[in-house]
Protein backbone atom coordinates (compact mmCIF):
# COMPACT_ATOMS: atom_id res chain seq x y z
CA UNK A 1 0.00 0.00 0.00
CA UNK A 2 0.80 3.45 -0.48
CA UNK A 3 1.76 5.73 2.48
CA UNK A 4 0.41 8.96 3.63
CA UNK A 5 -3.46 9.92 1.99
CA UNK A 6 -2.72 8.25 -0.74
CA UNK A 7 -3.38 4.30 1.64
CA UNK A 8 -7.05 5.26 1.49
CA UNK A 9 -7.65 5.95 -2.04
CA UNK A 10 -6.36 3.04 -2.62
CA UNK A 11 -8.13 1.16 -0.80
CA UNK A 12 -11.36 2.58 -1.84
CA UNK A 13 -10.75 1.96 -5.42
CA UNK A 14 -9.51 -1.59 -4.44
CA UNK A 15 -13.38 -2.00 -2.96
CA UNK A 16 -15.00 -0.33 -5.87
CA UNK A 17 -13.40 -2.42 -8.42
CA UNK A 18 -14.29 -5.79 -6.41
CA UNK A 19 -17.68 -4.09 -5.88
CA UNK A 20 -17.66 -3.63 -10.00
CA UNK A 21 -16.94 -7.22 -10.15
CA UNK A 22 -19.42 -8.39 -7.79
CA UNK A 23 -22.13 -6.79 -9.02
CA UNK A 24 -21.71 -8.04 -12.86
CA UNK A 25 -20.85 -11.06 -11.40
CA UNK A 26 -24.30 -11.08 -9.85
CA UNK A 27 -26.18 -9.90 -12.84
CA UNK A 28 -24.91 -12.41 -14.89
CA UNK A 29 -26.46 -14.71 -13.03
CA UNK A 30 -29.90 -13.36 -13.16
CA UNK A 31 -29.80 -13.38 -17.06
CA UNK A 32 -30.47 -17.19 -16.47
CA UNK A 33 -33.07 -16.75 -14.29
CA UNK A 34 -36.53 -16.55 -16.43
CA UNK A 35 -38.30 -14.00 -14.28
CA UNK A 36 -35.04 -11.59 -14.76
CA UNK A 37 -34.28 -12.80 -18.83
CA UNK A 38 -37.16 -10.42 -19.97
CA UNK A 39 -35.92 -7.19 -18.59
CA UNK A 40 -32.39 -7.52 -18.78
CA UNK A 41 -32.63 -8.68 -22.42
CA UNK A 42 -34.56 -6.06 -23.39
CA UNK A 43 -32.15 -3.10 -23.88
CA UNK A 44 -30.22 -5.08 -26.23
CA UNK A 45 -33.05 -6.68 -28.01
CA UNK A 46 -34.75 -2.97 -28.83
CA UNK A 47 -31.20 -2.08 -29.94
CA UNK A 48 -31.00 -4.68 -32.67
CA UNK A 49 -35.12 -4.26 -33.16
CA UNK A 50 -34.29 -0.76 -34.04
CA UNK A 51 -31.13 -1.38 -36.33
CA UNK A 52 -32.94 -4.09 -38.43
CA UNK A 53 -35.79 -1.52 -39.16
CA UNK A 54 -32.84 1.17 -40.42
CA UNK A 55 -31.09 -1.72 -42.12
CA UNK A 56 -34.94 -2.20 -43.89
CA UNK A 57 -35.42 1.31 -44.48
CA UNK A 58 -32.02 1.21 -46.83
CA UNK A 59 -33.04 -1.57 -48.31
CA UNK A 60 -30.31 -3.88 -46.23
CA UNK A 61 -32.20 -7.12 -46.24
CA UNK A 62 -28.91 -9.38 -45.43
CA UNK A 63 -28.31 -6.64 -42.45
CA UNK A 64 -32.12 -6.53 -41.29
CA UNK A 65 -32.55 -10.63 -40.96
CA UNK A 66 -29.32 -10.53 -39.00
CA UNK A 67 -30.58 -8.57 -36.56
CA UNK A 68 -33.81 -9.73 -36.29
CA UNK A 69 -32.56 -13.27 -35.67
CA UNK A 70 -30.09 -11.77 -32.89
CA UNK A 71 -33.11 -9.69 -31.68
CA UNK A 72 -34.77 -13.30 -31.69
CA UNK A 73 -32.40 -15.07 -29.75
CA UNK A 74 -33.30 -13.02 -26.88
CA UNK A 75 -36.11 -14.15 -25.90
CA UNK A 76 -38.57 -13.73 -23.60
CA UNK A 77 -37.77 -9.89 -24.28
CA UNK A 78 -41.07 -8.36 -25.41
CA UNK A 79 -38.69 -6.49 -28.38
CA UNK A 80 -37.93 -10.50 -28.93
CA UNK A 81 -40.92 -11.31 -29.43
CA UNK A 82 -41.82 -8.90 -32.00
CA UNK A 83 -38.59 -9.99 -33.54
CA UNK A 84 -39.55 -13.78 -34.00
CA UNK A 85 -43.14 -12.31 -35.73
Amino acid sequence: MLPGPHEGLAATLFLAALTEHEIAEHVQKLHAEPKYKAVLNEPRAAALIDEAQKCDAAGDTCCAFIAYEDAAKLLPAPSAERAEQ
